[in-house]
């Protein structure tokens, strides 16, 4: 089986496209190979010609997904070394809601699929997300200094447990809510809004 290169990259595309879209419906473990080219209308055989496995797809899709958002993000920046707090506090709530956050499909079984069959477990601990909070804050221009990090996280981590926890949310009320976390952080994060 031989494709162009033009073929392999539509292919490509259109697997990650469907792929997204299968997360949603089916969360990480019940997606499998047959459901994706079912949906893509390509043969088996052609799956296995660009990956060796659900996991190494997984893995690809993964890596796509944060291709996407660093695009978005430097939409964002349009150029800029930095941006306000509430500019970035745009494009994050713009990816909430995005196709390329994948942690807004994934149940607390697929999370603990990911870790244990696609990334190293460590990457999910806090000193590793630390780093990740310091380069957001790094392109916000009017952040204040004293930020706590930890707080920062919580209140970040605390919009994915709302919409995993959702059947115990007023789910007519979740993105308000979401909203309102987010415009606290937002709030607690830049230094115009707080004394010294």
């Amino acid at each position: 089986m031989h494709f162009s290169v033009q073929e392999q990259e539509k292919i490509r595309e259109n697997m990650f496209t469907e792929g997204l879209q299968l997360l949603k419906e089916y969360g990480v473990q019940r997606m499998t190979v047959d459901k994706l080219t079912k949906r893509c209308q390509i043969a088996k055989g052609s799956f296995y010609h660009f990956y060796d496995s659900k996991e190494s797809y997984l893995r690809a899709l993964m890596a796509y997904a944060g291709q996407k958002v660093e695009e978005m993000l430097q939409a964002a920046l349009a150029g800029r070394k930095q941006m306000t707090t509430h500019e970035f506090f745009q494009f994050f709530h713009a990816y909430l809601y995005s196709d390329y956050d994948l942690l807004r499909f994934v149940t607390i079984e697929d999370f603990l699929w990911v870790q244990k069959h696609l990334v190293d477990p460590d990457y999910f601990k806090a000193k590793n997300q630390m780093a990740e909070l310091e380069r957001w804050l790094s392109l916000m221009s009017d952040a204040r200094k004293d930020v706590d990090r930890g707080v920062m996280a919580n209140l970040i981590k605390s919009i994915y447990a709302m919409r995993e926890s959702r059947a115990t949310m007023v789910e007519s009320a979740l993105d308000d809510t979401i909203s309102i976390v987010l415009c606290t952080i937002e709030n607690y994060i830049c230094e115009g809004n707080h004394e010294g």
